[in-house]
């Protein structure tokens, strides 16, 4: 999943990650950081998605077309008659 996420994102896009988290300590007794408490944090993604925060959006009014049921008449009139249903 990391791999897909980083090549379909570019680098400033902003993502939301649903995920589990999980940390742990420990102080190594050799080696270069002995006798130091070290920490972990270890994340286990379920979804990646882009944020829509910042997008935008352009509303256009859709053309109306005959049988739509929308350019037939007034609410509560005959289809196609024309007349106010009053």
């Amino acid at each position: 999943m990391s791999s897909w996420a980083t090549q379909s994102r570019s680098a400033a896009a902003v993502a939301l990650l649903a995920a589990l988290a999980d940390t742990g300590t420990w102080t190594p007794t050799e080696g270069e950081r002995a006798g130091e408490t070290l920490t972990r944090l270890e994340v286990t993604a379920d979804v990646v998605a882009p944020s829509l925060h910042w997008a935008t959006a352009k509303v256009t009014k859709a053309p109306r077309r005959p049988g739509d049921g929308l350019s037939d008449g007034p609410i509560g009139g005959e289809p196609g008659d024309g007349e106010p249903p009053f």
